[in-house]
């Protein structure tokens, strides 16, 4: 009956973690992905239902998500429920497919999200200690009722304890881990874009697209982001002394712009 208890409980706290882990993915931190749009619900002929199962959804560019309903009847509601969300957005439509551009996130706007983080941790937490709660409660009942000896309840309770703390570490982990996701975009900020949008116009060059226009900051330049990138014409503006608080002299800022050239 202990290890049931116990094996129970574990179960339930596996679960807990990877509703954690689910809740994470909804928090955007950089490139936009299908799976912000997860928890979103759509009034589906008076039903709530997932946006996964009436419409697909597809990240053509870093900061931008094309919503096509299975259903066009149903766009109206998909688009609306995106716009409810709290993505932040302001979908629109062409009568086919809905497009969702996500704006660059601001300082304020990541610390938001730390902060939604935190809280999502704490409430998988509370799910965690609440499953122990009842674990040790059941436990101790059976020791009250004399169907297990105090040793083994008071052995099965420390190990309530370890699994308990195991699980707790998971989310802490999580908490961790995106928190640093979501602090290393003000660092990266443009430069991750910007990165990804390099890679996308590449992409198109490969598909038979023979010319492309790209905007390339003095970062970018800096950290080699067009090395064997030929360009046909190159325009060189802002040669003044700017950004010198990353290249350190005009010289040095001067050097990384004729990069390119």
């Amino acid at each position: 009956m202990i290890d049931e208890i116990l094996f129970d409980a574990e179960e339930k706290m596996t679960k807990a973690l990877e509703v954690a882990r689910e809740e994470f993915t909804t928090i955007r931190a950089g490139r936009a992905s299908a799976a912000v749009f997860s928890k979103i619900m759509v009034d589906y002929y008076g039903t709530p239902t997932p946006i996964q199962q009436v419409a697909s959804i597809q990240t053509p560019e870093a900061r931008m998500a094309v919503v096509t309903p299975f259903d066009k009847s149903a766009m109206g509601s998909v688009e609306r429920a995106i716009r409810d969300s709290d993505l932040g957005v302001n979908p629109s439509n062409d009568g086919n497919v809905i497009r969702v551009s996500f704006p660059q996130l601001t300082e304020e706007r990541r610390k938001e999200y730390v902060k939604v983080a935190k809280a999502k941790a704490e409430d998988s937490r509370v799910s965690l200690r609440n499953i122990r709660r009842h674990a040790k409660e059941t436990l101790e009942k059976l020791a009250k009722d004399g169907d297990a000896g105090k040793d083994d309840v008071a052995r099965a309770e420390k190990s309530l304890e370890e699994l308990t703390s195991k699980y707790v570490g998971s989310i802490d982990d999580l908490l961790k881990n995106k928190e640093a996701e979501i602090k290393a975009l003000k660092v990266k900020g443009d430069l991750q874009i910007k990165a990804e949008e390099l890679a996308l116009k590449a992409k198109e060059a490969a598909s038979g697209c023979t010319h492309a226009v790209i905007e390339v900051s003095s970062r970018l330049l800096a950290a080699h982001s067009l090395a064997g990138v030929e360009c046909d014409t190159v325009v060189v503006t802002n040669l003044a002394e700017a950004h010198l608080d990353l290249h350190g002299s005009r010289a040095a800022y001067h050097e990384i712009k004729g990069r390119i050239l």
